[in-house]
């Protein structure tokens, strides 16, 4: 993601995607690992501020999860517009 969109409420746009697509599927959990360098530590602050729970650190790798629910905390001010693709 871009510096430029970042802390604009895009991430939250994308976890709300991505809960409502794994709830559909049945799954309650994301689990993520962060491999953190000193170009991407802003992502685990990212991680916190959204509410996931770090699960523990092994060397560079930082672990999290977050329980989905169909009330998420998470507000974002970006909305999708559905547009459909023909295949010929």
């Amino acid at each position: 993601m871009s510096c430029r969109v970042f802390n604009r409420t895009l991430e939250e746009f994308i976890l709300l995607r991505l809960r409502d697509l794994l709830m559909v599927e049945g799954y309650r959990t994301i689990a993520t690992c962060l491999v953190e360098t000193d170009k991407n530590r802003h992502v685990h602050k990212l991680f916190e501020r959204l509410g996931f729970e770090n699960c523990g650190t092994i060397g560079r790798d930082v672990s999290f999860r977050f329980e989905l629910s169909a009330d998420e905390p998470w507000n974002t001010f970006v909305q999708a517009r559905e547009s459909s693709v023909e295949m010929v």
